[in-house]
């Protein structure tokens, strides 16, 4: 549950990061260039599926060298008697100058689609409207008491809540907010 719970934060926060990054149209480096890839295609895919950005278009952004080739090492691990290749391992590196080149030109990529959409902010506002929503995780039942996460529309981060039983007043118990400027530290 608390691997399931940092990784609906980091896509929260990361979703967030793009929505505001569309809005503004700047190219903030956030660090996490393989999540962003992934918001990038998806959100370019449902664009493209919606009708909003034409797949020539798209075909043809692609076709001159968008995204970039991420090179591939042959890096392998073992565990537990298991081999498990991460080729792409050099990017953890964030503060490297490869890695770093390689995160400019995925952001070049990124701005040259958002830019050539005709009606960004207009698709933008509605991507907010649609990705900023509560968040209740299914409670956890301890002794009569429920515990569970919740994150606001507005907030990168949830807090954890009990009550005593399914009508008892709601109780923050555990706040993340003031625990790191800029939160990265989480519940779970």
């Amino acid at each position: 549950m608390s691997q399931q719970n940092d990784r609906r934060d980091a896509v929260n926060s990361d979703t967030d990061r793009f929505v505001r990054t569309f809005k503004r149209g700047d190219d903030q480096q956030d660090g996490r260039p393989w999540k962003r890839m992934a918001v990038f295609g998806t959100v370019l895919g449902l664009l493209m599926a919606a009708g909003l950005v034409p797949a020539r278009a798209g075909a043809q952004k692609l076709a001159a060298g968008c995204p970039p080739k991420a090179q591939t090492d042959d890096v392998v691990d073992v565990l537990h008697g298991v081999r498990v290749a991460d080729p792409y391992r050099w990017l953890e590196d964030q503060q490297s100058a490869q890695t770093r080149a390689w995160i400019n030109a995925e952001d070049v990529c990124t701005k040259g689609v958002l830019d050539s959409l005709a009606d960004r902010k207009t698709i933008a506002d509605r991507l907010a409207e649609l990705m900023h929503t509560e968040s209740v995780d299914v409670p956890l039942i301890r002794g009569g008491r429920l515990f569970y996460m919740k994150r606001a529309p507005n907030e990168d981060l949830s807090l954890l809540y009990t009550r005593d039983g399914a009508n008892g007043r709601e109780e923050l118990l555990v706040d993340p907010r003031p625990l790191s400027p800029d939160h990265s530290t989480s519940v779970s």
